[in-house]
């Protein structure tokens, strides 16, 4: 099926393709750069909401007390994106606990080091934070955020590439059209000057180009191969029509003059003559001194048989010492 398709309909395709692997990369590499965002922005809050309560929680350490753990409750309730938080005394006692513990299982175990921050899974961040006074730690708390309550701008950058894309799109055909053009018209010179190409009577028309890349090699071969074509062409139509000792006419040139001048109309009082011409005793020539002798009074009577026709006369070599000649519009007596 691909093959089916036209240069210009494949680079289209190929252009409409890339144009869309390179709008699904780029909604991909959105997608990573806005949860790398939010995973920034979760750290700082949590960092921030760590400091912000360091002593209210350290008041819950030092003296617990309900009003304390309500005030802190309260005061956590405004950060949406946090999801638990666990406070814990200097002997890793849990006194202090909000929201969804469950978010803790995705732990596995693993312990973290005071001021550590660690994604699940689940993309949930765990942050382990000290609580302290004059650098004396009394406890930590680990606080669970939530990066996707986070409001950021992805869903306008989605909207913004998904709004380009057609408009992208269109260009990128039109310039794949373009493109393609230029890249086809070569190609399409080249086949159509092949089409006006008479193989049979040997003419075959070259091409020239301004370009000097690859386009003009192209040509240069087309006419290099063309230019050898028709000198071999013409080599063995000589060859087909001519005898290869003499270099006169062979029986088949011969023939189609003959058939040439059947079809001609000649006036009145003039005729087609053909001659015969055999050499009487030539064997006597090849028995006694050779056949190379006899090639070379071959070419010596073929010579000066040639000589004497005129533009109206045909002379060709037929057998081995058989010749004929056509003499086109003559008068019988003349021709006799």
């Amino acid at each position: 099926m691909w093959q089916r398709l036209n240069i210009r309909t494949q680079l289209m395709a190929l252009m409409a393709v890339l144009l869309i692997i390179v709008e699904i990369s780029t909604l991909v590499l959105v997608n990573w750069f806005d949860q790398q965002e939010r995973r920034t922005i979760a750290v700082e809050q949590a960092q921030t909401l760590g400091r912000s309560l360091n002593n209210d929680l350290l008041k819950a350490l030092i003296s617990p007390d309900a009003d304390v753990y309500s005030d802190i409750s309260f005061r956590i309730s405004g950060f949406k994106s946090v999801d638990a938080l666990v406070l814990f005394d200097e002997n890793n006692k849990a006194v202090l606990s909000y929201g969804d513990l469950n978010y803790t299982n995705e732990l596995q175990d693993k312990k973290l080091l005071l001021g550590q921050s660690w994604f699940s899974n689940k993309d949930r961040l765990f942050l382990q934070v000290p609580v302290q006074a004059d650098s004396f730690a009394f406890g930590q708390a680990l606080i669970i955020i939530n990066p996707e309550q986070f409001q950021t701008k992805l869903y306008e950058h989605y909207f913004t590439l998904i709004m380009i894309f057609p408009v992208l799109f269109f260009i990128s055909l039109a310039v794949a059209w373009k493109i393609s053009f230029l890249f086809t018209q070569p190609f399409l010179t080249l086949a159509a000057t092949i089409k006006t190409n008479d193989v049979q009577k040997n003419q075959y028309q070259m091409v020239s180009t301004v370009e000097q890349n690859e386009v003009k090699l192209l040509f240069d071969g087309y006419n290099e191969m063309i230019t050898k074509i028709q000198k071999e062409t013409s080599l063995l139509f000589y060859h087909s029509r001519h005898d290869s000792l003499t270099g006169l006419y062979n029986r088949y040139a011969i023939e189609q003059e003959i058939l040439n001048a059947l079809q001609e109309k000649n006036t009145p009082d003039t005729v087609h003559a053909l001659l015969s011409i055999d050499l009487d005793q030539f064997k006597l020539i090849n028995d006694s001194v050779g056949h190379t002798a006899g090639d070379e009074l071959l070419k010596m009577i073929a010579h000066h048989l040639g000589c004497e026709t005129c533009s109206n006369m045909a002379l060709a070599r037929v057998g081995g010492d058989d010749f004929l000649l056509l003499i086109k519009n003559i008068l019988k007596d003349k021709a006799t």
